[in-house]
């Protein structure tokens, strides 16, 4: 048997309404956020909002996920 890892990192929120937790990344971290073409952060609606792969603090903390 075979045991595979499978870890989705990059959606951050998904939903019309904000998380509560003022910790949480939506709140804490808005620069590590995808943009869009006008380089403003997405606004909340049905869809994920994910993390920028090329933000290196969102990276870095990827990796924190990854390695705890």
């Amino acid at each position: 048997m075979a045991i595979h890892a499978y870890m989705n990192v990059m959606p951050v929120w998904k939903g019309t309404t904000a998380p509560r937790d003022r910790t949480h990344l939506w709140h804490a971290h808005r620069e590590w956020l995808a943009a869009g073409k006008d380089g403003k952060p997405p606004a909340l609606s049905e869809h994920y909002v994910v993390l920028n792969p090329a933000h290196p603090e969102a990276r870095a903390h990827v990796v924190a996920l990854c390695r705890d």
